[in-house]
């Protein structure tokens, strides 16, 4: 297959040089003494290391293939098959195999396996289950094995590596009824909508804006409905990530990571009712582009968030992109880690309260009493 990398080293173990002393002594015993014993002693030891030696001595003709889907879901189980093929025309054993995907992060734990033989010009496969363990993005699938010659003195270390995309989505989030407090319209989320009349509730319309959305009434329903009020202007709903780096790389946040899922849900569902949507995210680095994706579908949109890995305070170019998209009448939804920094989001929650864009900090939803949760 283009595309992919192959090593092959030889191992010594350790405990080689102990033996190999071992056998020296006895020659050097039997010389001194004239004694028959000490060189048997130590023929025996250098066979023993010239047998695990001859083991491995050849290079490894193998081939490997992993059978795995390209996106899974942080939480939810999923069957890996990989695919050892052993060319050459004598068997193979005694093989440790170690699978893994390269990213800023573990997304899934490593496989770890043991093979006893693989048969001359045959094949053997590893079937697992697996638990995705973080949301993100891996392009690339290594695999390592590790072939031990008899008695564990020496050992051929095979490596090879290729492109394969694996793409973890952000866990379900629970529904919850975003608009039971007026705190995620008003003051407690960041930036104020104009104080109107409630005229009664409708149904959703194109163009409607994502915080007249009355979520209890979408619980009952089924349907999609707004709060009908007078002067409200059309907007659109913008996802804004905020999580620093820690010694340039990902912080393992669980604040974070539910947010992005409360998000991800929340823009899901606006994406099916066809309003607009938007992912900011400011990359670390001066020379990075910042992210900013207009999703069409929930899948490209689930795409863009498990890509985001860090993500810093957005520029004032990007920052007046995402609050013109929102418009006046728009949402900006803000997830931020618990260790963001506050100067970050006050920064963004005054720029949008001058917009009379509201500014909604997902941790806020999170943190809703339960019954103001949807039933599971």
């Amino acid at each position: 297959m283009s595309g992919r990398a192959r090593q092959q080293r030889l191992q010594v173990a350790p405990n080689v040089w102990p033996t190999l002393l071992g056998a020296a002594v006895s020659f050097v015993l039997a010389a001194h003494e004239q004694l028959i014993w000490p060189q048997v002693v130590g023929c025996v030891l250098l066979g023993l290391v010239a047998t695990s030696f001859a083991g491995v001595a050849r290079q490894a003709r193998l081939s490997v293939d992993l059978v795995a889907p390209v996106q899974a879901i942080v939480g939810e189980p999923f069957e890996t098959t990989l695919r050892i093929a052993n060319q050459a025309t004598v068997s193979r054993g005694s093989l440790l195999v170690r699978q893994r995907w390269r990213a800023s992060r573990r997304l899934v734990s490593e496989l770890v396996g043991f093979v006893d033989v693989v048969p001359a010009r045959g094949e053997v496969a590893l079937r697992t289950i697996r638990t995705p363990l973080a949301r993100g993005a891996a392009d690339t699938v290594e695999v390592e094995i590790e072939l031990a010659g008899a008695f564990g003195f020496f050992s051929r270390v095979y490596r090879q590596s290729w492109p394969q995309q694996l793409l973890v989505l952000p866990a379900p989030a629970p529904g919850v009824d975003v608009l039971a407090a007026d705190g995620l319209q008003m003051g407690a989320a960041g930036g104020r909508i104009p104080d109107v009349e409630v005229r009664g509730v409708r149904d959703w319309r194109s163009g409607d804006r994502i915080s007249n959305v009355h979520w209890r009434s979408v619980v009952r329903t089924g349907r999609m409905t707004v709060l009908d009020r007078d002067g409200a202007s059309a907007g659109s709903l913008v996802v804004l990530l905020l999580a620093p780096s820690r010694r340039g790389r990902p912080v393992k946040d669980t604040l974070f990571e539910t947010g992005v899922a409360i998000a991800a849900a929340t823009a899901a569902n606006a994406l099916r009712t066809g309003a607009s949507v938007c992912v900011v995210a400011q990359p670390a680095g001066r020379a990075s582009r910042a992210l900013v994706r207009h999703p069409v579908n929930e899948a490209s949109l689930l795409e863009c968030l498990a890509r985001v890995d860090i993500a810093v305070s957005p520029s004032d170019e990007v920052l007046e992109h995402a609050l013109s998209h929102a418009g006046p009448g728009g949402m900006l939804l803000v997830v931020a880690a618990s260790v963001t920094p506050i100067a970050w989001r006050t920064r963004v929650f005054d720029a949008a309260a001058a917009l009379s864009v509201a500014a909604v900090d997902v941790a806020e939803i999170g943190r809703l009493e339960p019954a103001n949760r949807m039933p599971a």
